[in-house]
Formats: structure tokens, C-alpha cells, sequence
């Protein structure tokens, strides 16, 4: 994350949800952990911070670490790339993570909306966007093919949508219907057409994070509002096993499996580090407290637990 002496004026917007300590400081009050933030300080998400007394937040939302790709050119027979997707509203960027993060392309699509979350499939090489509202309605989704720089399709729902997970074979996406919905369900998404196929009902409030099993088996989720790390079954499409409770003041925050499908690794709210689940029992095993952590000026830097690697060939990118 660019420090923000680094941002530019087209990189932030001016936010919200915030009010004065005194003339150096502002406290977000919409934030759990509620720190005063000193003027050139981030807040503890780093995704917003204190620039002249004013609250800004970066535009940049998410970033995918996508496809290693390999380029089976003359020149280049059998050399593995490894490319970074950046999503701010609008645009799609590519980097070249192996010199030095140098900008490959910029694409312009039509995510004005907000983007909420991005995957992408090493089997079908296409990535897919969720953009516009987090509540009970006007969530979109657009579909992108990484093999020629097009846009398949773009498809406006009567729900929210937020950061969805897509199944190994590319063939269905699991998509949360937003942390501001007053429910807890998740729609079942065709990912070749859009189409909504079927539902579940995690039992819990506002579905936000969601992975999906390496072997496409389960389907993991994380309502945001809810204590619980849900398990479902792809092929039932029910919820078959819950993770918890977590400790804090409640509510899954971004999560993570290991390949065996033993063990959860979850952050959430009110609790400044993260918790291992018990997949096969449901209980939680570890909790890994603040001590865990090193602090970077007033706020601590947690640990990176999640990030998304895929490969694919490609013959130019």
C-alpha cells in the first residue's frame, strides 16, 4: 500500500464517517477500533487516512495476485510471469510483479459502481468483477476474457453483491449478496452465462468473504455480521458444519483454509489478530492475539493471511 505522501489526487476520494479530535487528529468513527489518526498517519486499514484534517480514502479497493503466466514465445520458451491485477473502480491495471511492479497495461471497464471483489479462472481464463451496491439491491457483475481483452458480459442483479470465490473447474461462482444485507444468503451464479442457478442460506447476517474448497467440494462462508465461519456443500448446497464462535466482538472478517481442509484461519472484529478453526470439529483450536504482531507508528500491521495465485497459458499479455 502506497504511503499517502505517494497518492495522487485521481488515486482518493474524500470520505466519510469521521469527526475531529482536535487540529491534528480524526477518529473514524464508523471503524471498530476507533484510533485518533494523526494528519499523514493511515488508519488501521491502511485504505484510508488523514490528509490535511480530512478523511480520504484510496480508490484502489482491491488487488488480485493472478497468473503466473507462461509465454511460450521463441524468446521466452517455458519463462514463468507473474502479473498483478489492480481493480480500482473502472479500470482494471496489470503489473509485471518480476520487473520491479512495472505498469504492462491499463484497461478501462465499465465498474464505476464500486468494486467489491474479483476472481479469476486458470481453467476458462476468464476474470469476473463484482461492482455496485453491498445491500439488497443493484449488485452487478461483469465477465472479462483475459485471452483477448474483452468484455463477455456484464449482468445487474436484485441483490447485493461482495467478494465472491469461483469453483476449480471455472464453471460456478459463489457470490455473498453483501456485508449490508439484513440476511445471510448466498447466490449460486452459472459462471457462463450469469445466471443465478440456486441459493444458500448460511443461517447468518451479512454475507461478505467467501472461498471455495481446492477440490470444489465445499464452499466456505463468511457472513460479517455472525460469529460463525459457515461450511457448505457444493452439490447439496447446504450448510453442513459451523466454525466457532469466534472471540471479539463478533463478525468474520477475511479468512482462509489450508489444502488439506483441516484447519481456518479467520480474522475478525473486535479481536486485533486472528483464530485457527477446527474444520473437521468446528471449534477453534488457536487464538492469535496482538503480542503477535508489530506495530508501525499508533497502529498495528497485521500479518497478510490471504492471497490468490493461479496459472495459465498465455501466449501475450
Amino acid at each position: 500500500m502506497r504511503t499517502p505522501a505517494k497518492v495522487q489526487a485521481n488515486d482518493v476520494r474524500q470520505g466519510h464517517s469521521c469527526e475531529a479530535v482536535d487540529r491534528n487528529r480524526i477518529r473514524r468513527y464508523a471503524c471498530e477500533y476507533r484510533y485518533p489518526v494523526l494528519v499523514g498517519h493511515s488508519v488501521i486499514c491502511k485504505g484510508r487516512f488523514n490528509q490535511g484534517g480530512k478523511l480520504y480514502v484510496l480508490i484502489v479497493l482491491l488487488a488480485l495476485v493472478l497468473l503466473p503466466v507462461v509465454i511460450p514465445s521463441p524468446a521466452q520458451a517455458g519463462q514463468m510471469h507473474h502479473y498483478e491485477y489492480v481493480f480500482p473502480d473502472n479500470s482494471i491495471y496489470v503489473y509485471d510483479m518480476d520487473n520491479r511492479g512495472a505498469l504492462v497495461k491499463h484497461v478501462s471497464v465499465p465498474t464505476s459502481a464500486g468494486v467489491r471483489g474479483a476472481v479469476a479462472s486458470a481453467v476458462t481464463g476468464m476474470l469476473y468483477i463484482s461492482y455496485g451496491s453491498n445491500r439488497r439491491s443493484g449488485g452487478s457483475l461483469l465477465k472479462y476474457n483475459l485471452m483477448t481483452d474483452e468484455v463477455v458480459w456484464t449482468k445487474h442483479y436484485p441483490f447485493g453483491v461482495d467478494s465472491m470465490s469461483i469453483s476449480p473447474d471455472g464453471n460456478t461462482i459463489y457470490m455473498p449478496t453483501g456485508e449490508s444485507a439484513s440476511g445471510g444468503i448466498w447466490k449460486v451464479i452459472d459462471a457462463n452465462s450469469g445466471n443465478v442457478t440456486a441459493s444458500i442460506d448460511s443461517g447468518g447476517i451479512g454475507p461478505h468473504n467467501t472461498v471455495v474448497s481446492p477440490d470444489g467440494s465445499r464452499v466456505y462462508l463468511g457472513p460479517r455480521h455472525t460469529n460463525y465461519l459457515v461450511v457448505a456443500s457444493t452439490r447439496t448446497n447446504r450448510v453442513i458444519r459451523k466454525i466457532g464462535p469466534v472471540g471479539g466482538i463478533g463478525g468474520i472478517r477475511p479468512f482462509t483454509i489450508n489444502r488439506a481442509q483441516n484447519l481456518a484461519f479467520i480474522t475478525l472484529s473486535g479481536f486485533l489478530g486472528f483464530q485457527v478453526g477446527d474444520i473437521s470439529t468446528g471449534s477453534i483450536l488457536i487464538p492469535f492475539r496482538s503480542k503477535d504482531f508489530r506495530l508501525e507508528g499508533e497502529h498495528p500491521r497485521p500479518l497478510v493471511m490471504e492471497f490468490r495465485c493461479l496459472q495459465m497459458k498465455k501466449r501475450s499479455i
